[in-house]
C-alpha cells in the first residue's frame, strides 16, 4: 500500500505547483518525514534490511521523482532579496536547502544542487558587495 499507493500519492502532491520547496520546506519535508516514519513502524518485525529497502523505494519515489527537481529548478531560479532593515538576505538558499541534504542519496544530483547552490552563493556575494557598497554612497 506504502510504495504502490501513498507514495505516488505523495509524489503527485509535491510536484504539483500547489507545494513550493522554498516557501513550504517545512511542509514538504514533515510529510516525507511521516512517511517514513509509518513505513518503519508498520513493520516492526522486518529485518533492518527489509526497513531499508521500503525506505529506499520511499526516497526514491518522492525525493528522487519529486522534491529534488523542483529544488533544483527553484535554486536555479532563485535571486537574492535584500531586507535592509536587517540588513541581509531575506530568501537566504540554507534554509531550504540543508533540511533536505540528509535524504538526497544520489551522488550526482547532489553534485548538481551543490553546483547550482555554489554558484548562486557566488552570486549572492556579489550581490551583497554591490548594496553594502550602494548603501555606503
Amino acid at each position: 500500500i506504502l510504495t504502490q499507493s501513498i507514495a505516488p500519492w505523495i509524489t503527485r502532491s509535491l510536484s504539483s505547483t500547489k507545494w513550493d520547496p522554498v516557501a513550504n520546506v517545512e511542509t514538504g519535508l514533515g510529510i516525507y518525514e511521516a512517511l517514513l516514519n509509518c513505513a518503519c513502524k508498520s513493520f516492526p518485525e522486518a529485518e533492518s534490511e527489509e526497513n531499508d529497502i521500503l525506505k529506499d523505494t520511499i526516497t526514491n519515489e518522492v525525493v528522487n521523482n519529486a522534491v529534488l527537481p523542483k529544488l533544483l529548478r527553484a535554486v536555479s531560479h532563485w535571486r537574492p532579496e535584500m531586507d535592509r532593515a536587517r540588513q541581509r538576505i531575506a530568501n537566504p538558499l540554507h534554509l531550504w536547502i540543508l533540511p533536505w541534504l540528509p535524504y538526497i542519496a544520489d551522488d550526482a544530483t547532489l553534485a548538481t544542487l551543490l553546483t547550482d547552490v555554489r554558484r548562486n552563493s557566488k552570486k549572492t556575494l556579489s550581490f551583497l558587495g554591490k548594496s553594502v557598497s550602494d548603501d555606503a554612497a
